[in-house]
């Protein structure tokens, strides 16, 4: 069970991680960019939120990808400012 979860978080990064990849190499300017790597990640963070709450993930394991995806959140809304 805890293996599923693992590959099901693993998965859930991944393709963050190629969404902000995409995002940051493609023709969009660097501000609809940014507004979609936010809005992906905090979206996953809702996700992931729910998964805790349905017992599919462990909240000690949701809690270190939250963290993450906070951390990418504001690396970009603060390359957004400067």
């Amino acid at each position: 069970m805890a293996k599923k979860i693992e590959n099901r978080v693993a998965e859930i990064v991944m393709i963050t991680l190629i969404i902000i990849i995409m995002c940051t190499s493609c023709t969009v300017t660097q501000k609809q960019g940014n507004s979609e790597i936010v809005n992906t990640a905090e979206s996953m963070i809702e996700w992931i939120g729910h998964d805790v709450e349905s017992g599919k993930l462990d909240s000690t394991i949701a809690d270190t990808y939250i963290v993450n995806l906070e951390e990418i959140i504001n690396t970009v809304k603060y390359d957004k400012v400067n």
